[in-house]
């Protein structure tokens, strides 16, 4: 499993208003490490699932077709993405 966020996201909570509950993009489960795109890339490759939160992220996540853009949800403005491979 694969949990990738934003680097500036780390650490905050976000309000989802349409819910009306907060969402924590907490260290302790997307870790504290800052990786490169090279290296978030080769994760993706083997992982059979992830968890990714935040523009760049998902963004890149998009781009390298490990995601579809029906699958990507927005929070407060911020996308998010989850995918399992079986």
């Amino acid at each position: 499993m694969v949990a990738a966020c934003d680097k500036d996201l780390l650490g905050k909570k976000i309000f989802w208003k349409e819910k009306g509950i907060y969402v924590s993009i907490d260290e302790r489960f997307y870790g504290k490490e800052i990786i490169s795109e090279n290296d978030l890339e080769e994760l993706l490759k083997q992982a059979t699932s992830a968890n990714l939160f935040g523009n760049e992220v998902v963004s890149f996540a998009l781009k390298k077709g490990f995601i579809d853009k029906r699958f990507v949800i927005k929070i407060e403005g911020i996308m998010h993405a989850q995918f399992v491979h079986i």
